[in-house]
């Protein structure tokens, strides 16, 4: 005999703000953050205390001189406190659409050539926290951290601070 074990699914949109900026042990970068929007679909799977989700979410990241517009894919692992609160962790990797950069004399430049930065990807480590408002509305914290430098030359580094809601379609 086989036994399947059919586990819960559920399906949000979610959308927020995000608070990026660029890092660098190499150079001394003085940059303002930059503050975008995020938004995409989630999708959560699991049973009990532990759950994953996994989500593909536009992102607006980098910081107010380099702008990146990406496409984040995702995977967290849920660990629930209560019925309510969980701490979420997991890796993201970016997929950089386009983007612009700060001129000398201030106005914005179209990045064209992206033969300087490594292949457009972008990995990153998650962590977060989610608390369950009801069962349709779901209020999250996360801290996106840059592995991988997105420029070839430079260990050039994106973070972002998330603040997001997401509405469930529970099926």
């Amino acid at each position: 005999f086989f036994c399947l074990n059919a586990s819960s699914q559920n399906f949000a949109l979610k959308s927020g703000l995000s608070i990026s900026n660029l890092s660098s042990s190499e150079v001394n970068i003085e940059s303002d953050p930059r503050i975008g929007i995020i938004f995409g679909f989630v999708s959560q799977t699991g049973e009990e205390n532990i759950k994953y989700s996994y989500g593909l979410l536009f992102n607006q990241k980098g910081s107010n001189q380099l702008k990146f517009n990406a496409i984040d894919l995702q995977a967290k692992a849920n660990f629930f406190f209560n019925d309510e609160i969980s701490l979420n962790i997991g890796p993201s990797i970016s997929y950089l659409v386009s983007g612009e950069y700060e001129n000398t004399n201030g106005t914005f430049q179209k990045i064209d050539d992206w033969e300087g930065y490594n292949n457009r990807i972008d990995y990153n480590a998650c962590f977060g926290l989610s608390y369950k408002i009801n069962d349709l509305l779901n209020v999250d914290f996360s801290y996106y951290m840059g592995i991988t430098s997105i420029l070839s030359e430079s260990d050039l580094k994106t973070s972002s601070s998330i603040i997001s809601v997401s509405y469930l379609f529970d099926y």
